[in-house]
């Protein structure tokens, strides 16, 4: 019998039910047999508040050596106005997408036996650094009555066309290759 190999995992257990939740989750993997070497990084809120440190250039560098990212929860608790908007979602949270390429936010549902979605199994296959994540954006009759938010959406054929590359690699990978396209506007 061969020996199984170990994958490397960062773990940002982050902020909130954040930590109680990677914790789960990693025992979850362990008790399936799967052998982890995991590796704490503290990023997140708390640590903001600590220190004001984000996530810097060296710990991204260092992050791209990992297997994969286990990420919990990140952000401050609701109604904590200590962290201006924007601050971990710009700093942390898409600096981690953008950095490491994350281009695909995939989220797998499979309805269990007696729930209401029993035999129901789908994936969302979803692009993860382009069209809100781009960052086009402002801000129009600033300080006035008329104050308006704008949001842009930036949609590359390269991104596109990779999100829709994968989500038809893992529908052919299925009994039922199905897929449907959706966008959110």
């Amino acid at each position: 019998m061969s020996k199984q190999r170990s994958h490397r995992v960062a773990v940002l257990g982050g902020d909130g039910i954040g930590p109680e939740v990677t914790s789960a989750a990693l025992e979850v993997v362990k008790a399936a047999g799967v052998q982890l070497d995991t590796t704490s990084f503290d990023l997140g809120a708390a640590r903001y508040l600590r220190d004001g440190f984000v996530l810097d250039d060296a710990t991204l560098n260092e992050l791209r050596g990992f297997d994969a990212i286990l990420l919990g929860a990140i952000g401050p608790a609701i109604g904590d106005t200590r962290i201006a908007g924007g601050v971990l979602e710009r700093g942390l949270l898409l600096k981690l997408r953008f950095g490491l390429d994350l281009y695909i936010n995939y989220r797998p549902f499979r309805g269990i036996v007696g729930s209401i979605a029993e035999g129901c199994q789908f994936a969302i296959v979803r692009e993860n650094t382009e069209g809100p994540y781009a960052g086009e954006g402002g801000v129009l009759r600033y300080g006035t009555t008329h104050e308006i938010a704008t949001q842009g959406s930036v949609n590359t054929r390269f991104g596109v066309e990779r999100c829709v590359r994968y989500a038809f690699q893992r529908a052919a990978a299925l009994e039922r290759k199905k897929l449907t396209l959706v966008h959110k506007t």
